[in-house]
């Protein structure tokens, strides 16, 4: 018995997203025009670093790192006019 209201719990459940399965396909959407670059772009990132460390060129890799917060700190700051706050 406990089985059997479980499964239909769960097929209510389905069953509710069905109906409002135009409010989460455009939710989802939404998400993926955003996470998809961003997925991207952090993988280009990682090819990138495992490329320079295969090639030697480790300390340039490790500037890059630490100067990159700092560059997007000041985008931010500048281009998006974000309060900085300390």
């Amino acid at each position: 018995m406990r089985v059997d209201r479980a499964r239909e719990a769960a097929l209510d459940a389905l069953a509710a997203c069905r109906r409002n399965g135009a409010w989460i396909d455009g939710a989802l959407k939404q998400v993926l025009k955003r996470e998809i670059p961003a997925s991207v772009l952090l993988f280009g990132d990682w090819m990138v670093y495992l490329w320079a460390v295969q090639n030697g060129r480790v300390l340039e890799c490790s500037l890059g790192y630490y100067i990159q917060p700092l560059v997007v700190f000041a985008l931010g700051a500048l281009v998006f006019k974000e309060k900085i706050s300390w």
